[in-house]
């Protein structure tokens, strides 16, 4: 098996760029995980990007980071932040569950808020459920 570079990559996103009819300059980020055939100065995709559409921002993507962020992460707030993303992911997966419990009484409108944060997310990350604790 070959490796996969970062000219590889760029032909492949340059090549669709082209086929759809979109033009570099429309491209405002590359968000990367961090792998050397993605950020390598030299050979990574970001490379020949930034090269073609110099006002491009790159960064690396908040998953990736929020997973490097929370790998010792104390267990208790681990618990915490798995629980939370269990229950949203629960509500979310399904229509029914969503509309059920948008119309459960509250007293304030932080649940509804909370929820309403991810109408259009599939899945909730830690760092989401963190920001609405």
């Amino acid at each position: 098996m070959g490796r996969t570079t970062g000219e590889e990559l760029f032909h492949v996103l340059d090549t669709f760029f082209v086929e759809s009819g979109l033009a570099w300059t429309q491209c405002v980020g590359v968000c990367t995980d961090g792998a050397a055939a993605m950020t390598g100065r030299k050979s990574g995709v970001v490379a020949p990007v930034k090269q073609v559409a110099p006002h491009i921002a790159s960064t690396h993507c908040m998953i990736h980071r929020e997973a490097l962020a929370t790998k010792d992460m104390n267990e208790d707030l681990a618990y915490v932040f798995s629980t939370c993303v269990k229950i949203v992911n629960f509500i979310k997966a399904r229509p029914l569950n969503h509309r059920l419990f948008e119309n459960v009484p509250r007293n304030g409108s932080r649940t509804q808020t909370f929820v309403a944060r991810y109408r259009s997310q599939t899945v909730v990350t830690r760092s989401r459920c963190a920001a609405c604790l």
